[in-house]
């Protein structure tokens, strides 16, 4: 998978995320952590933690599948690209 990809499916679930209304302080606080880390790779993306993030986006995955379809089939995709892409 390459780079590009890569930042086309983090702008899209940045995008989501964006428009994202949490439920709850723990919704809110995994959201923080997801458009940080979102963010530092679009920045850099040769020194980000792409493994933190996929672990980070499994964990909302469960978080917000009830409430969030949305969200939910994007969090699929971006788990299933940095998985593809070997990360």
């Amino acid at each position: 998978m390459t780079r590009p990809t890569i930042r086309e499916m983090l702008e899209q679930l940045y995008a989501e995320l964006a428009q994202l209304e949490p439920a709850s302080e723990q919704q809110q606080a995994t959201l923080d952590g997801i458009n940080s880390q979102v963010q530092e790779w679009l920045a850099d993306p040769d020194d980000s933690q792409e493994p933190d993030l996929q672990d980070r986006l499994e964990e909302a995955l469960l978080l917000f599948e009830a409430d969030h379809p949305r969200l939910t089939e994007v969090l699929n995709q971006a788990i299933t690209t940095l998985t593809v892409a070997g990360v």
